[in-house]
């Protein structure tokens, strides 16, 4: 079996339009409590989509990530945002930490 090592100058925080979209310090209140007159929560909630955490920036990173190591293809990359709806659902946390609306607003925004 061979091992790979793979360089990047990727580095957290640099994902296109996080800090825009992504759930930021304006959608919430605290860790756990929304901002319930922010634009895109006002949006959610008069259109009946379920929101927990607002839109996923961690998706965000882990999708970028894979997009600068090189995965393209959309299958692949709409099977990860699959993945990471299944992680954030069955984490090992007393809760859940994003809906997959909230996860596939994000993966959507750096992989449309």
């Amino acid at each position: 079996m061979e091992t790979y090592f793979v360089e990047t100058t990727f580095r957290l925080g640099s994902t296109p339009n996080r800090d825009q979209f992504a759930a930021s310090k304006t959608m919430r209140r605290d860790a756990w409590t929304l901002t319930e007159d922010h634009p895109q929560v006002i949006f959610d909630r008069d259109n009946h989509i379920p929101i927990w955490g607002g839109t996923s920036g961690s998706t965000m990173d882990i999708i970028h990530s894979a997009k600068q190591l090189g995965i393209v293809n959309s299958k692949q990359l709409t099977a990860l945002a699959y993945v990471i709806v299944a992680y954030f659902h069955f984490s090992p946390t007393k809760y859940v930490v994003h809906t997959y609306h909230e996860v596939m607003r994000g993966a959507k925004i750096v992989a449309p």
